[in-house]
């Protein structure tokens, strides 16, 4: 029998695809043909990667298709007409108020792929998906058979020297904050910059905020961070937008920080943490959405964003050596529940229940 993932978009580092080409490994090992068949494809992965043209060409009757779906795309309604075993895997669509004063357009594109996973509730022999948050999600959709499969995350990607420029410029006596992913509106990075900027006006002035990731995204959302920041009377080399970086400096990021910071108000699993994890960051979270399931008992998470509380639990947690190991130990025996051999294990019992 042959396993076909089709995946929206396939680009080299992104947390989907690597998921993706991982189980793909996993399906050839136990012995089934597998693929995946993409709309768009890194250069870089054309070897791996068949577009979804050929898809229609090599698809069988008894083939499982397994869906990764995450955005709106032509692959929903080839998927929803399929005949054959069928299961998809959710990992979330960010609700479009969070983009709706920014962008009508991605308010639009958040709104048509919550219509579109809507639609494959009845077709759908299992709907799986990253947390039990996406899961619930899942559902209140009245998809019949719904588990959890957290995201698969291959931690020796990281095992890489660091960039050695970054750890000169960032490697000093300040305390570094960190946040990882796209500078979107619901991740609330306005939130991260008052509390940066408490720090520095009532702690100390040795602070910096490193916000890792693509900011080109939403131009409005960036340029009102900026005017922020200028408010708040912080500068460039107290935060700092990296945009898009290569694996060596987002291994450095991680080499740095001081504490990983997140308060946003929508996940749908939040890879970060286990990176954070990875790297014996300690955590401080706002407690919504999937956050709670993905750092179970692990890290420190806040139900109420009092910005003059959690800027000094940040400065405490940085300088307090006893309490950083105890918050690192919980973090540690939590990373174990994510470790590959585990999480295949669960993936093909749920495929063996769609194949019998």
């Amino acid at each position: 029998m042959k396993i076909s993932q089709l995946v929206p978009a396939m680009h080299y580092g992104d947390a989907i695809g690597d998921s993706a080409r991982r189980m793909k490994l996993l399906f050839l090992q136990r012995g089934y043909e597998a693929e995946i068949y993409s709309l768009t494809i890194d250069e870089d992965l054309k070897n791996e990667i068949k577009p979804l043209a050929q898809f229609h060409q090599e698809y069988r009757r008894d083939d499982l298709v397994l869906l990764h779906f995450a955005l709106p795309s032509p692959m929903t309604h080839l998927f929803r007409e399929l005949p054959g075993k069928k299961l998809i895997i959710y990992h979330n669509i960010t609700p479009p108020e969070f983009f709706a004063p920014y962008s009508s357009e991605l308010a639009n594109i958040a709104t048509v792929g919550r219509e579109e996973l809507a639609s494959l509730a009845q077709v759908t022999d299992i709907a799986l998906a990253d947390s039990e948050y996406n899961r619930q999600e899942l559902e209140q959709l009245n998809f019949p058979h719904t588990a959890v499969l957290p995201l698969f995350v291959d931690l020796k990607r990281y095992n890489q020297p660091p960039d050695p420029l970054v750890l000169r410029m960032l490697g000093d006596d300040s305390l570094n904050i960190l946040s990882v992913g796209r500078i979107v509106p619901n991740k609330k990075i306005e939130d991260l910059l008052k509390i940066t900027s408490y720090i520095k006006r009532y702690l100390t002035p040795l602070v910096r905020l490193i916000l890792v990731g693509k900011y080109n995204l939403l131009p409005n959302y960036y340029h009102l961070l900026k005017e922020l920041n200028i408010k708040l009377m912080l500068t460039n080399e107290q935060v700092i937008f990296t945009g898009h970086v290569s694996p060596e400096e987002l291994v450095t990021y991680y080499k740095v920080a001081d504490i990983y910071l997140s308060m946003s108000e929508h996940e749908g699993f939040c890879l970060p943490l286990v990176e954070s994890m990875h790297f014996k960051v300690p955590i401080i979270a706002y407690n919504s959405t999937a956050i709670p399931y993905t750092l179970g008992d692990a890290g420190i998470r806040v139900k109420v964003k009092n910005i003059p509380e959690i800027a000094e639990l940040c400065y405490h947690l940085a300088n307090n050596r006893q309490l950083r190991q105890r918050i690192i130990s919980v973090q540690q025996r939590r990373l174990r529940d994510f470790e590959i051999s585990k999480l295949e294990k669960l993936l093909m019992r749920y495929i063996s229940e769609v194949v019998g």
